[in-house]
């Protein structure tokens, strides 16, 4: 929130998230809520480092957490990855065809890493 906001944004969220009653009860769940937070958070994270940098590495490391916050559950996956989606395509489409083709191809790469590691996880 410091980087997309403000500071004073950034040092209110942790108090807004311990005030949250439902966080709080969820949180102590042994669910796949806490788990597809972190993936939630992370995809936000690779996103913002992949806006400001342009590498490849963290096209690559967006792609395969999606892929990880797909597997854990799809439904939120989706939810998180639409705007992320829309916010790359936009900023993709000033730039030639060539990085646009790239970034999509390090995306899918990096889900498709997933799937096979988890795949290799179930013959374990």
């Amino acid at each position: 929130m410091t980087e997309l906001i403000d500071g004073v944004a950034g040092a209110m969220v942790p108090l807004w998230m311990v005030s949250l009653g439902w966080f709080r009860t969820v949180s102590m769940m042994v669910m796949s809520h806490v788990p597809m937070l972190l993936l939630g958070l992370l995809m936000v994270w690779a996103w913002m480092r992949w806006r400001r940098h342009h590498r490849w590495g963290w096209a690559l490391a967006l792609g395969a957490v999606s892929g990880w916050a797909t597997i854990t559950r799809p439904a939120d996956a989706v939810i998180f990855a639409l705007p992320i989606g829309v916010a790359m395509a936009a900023e993709l489409w000033k730039r030639p065809a060539r990085s646009g083709l790239r970034a999509a191809g390090l995306l899918v790469l990096g889900a498709l890493r997933s799937f096979h590691f988890k795949s290799c996880l179930t013959w374990v």
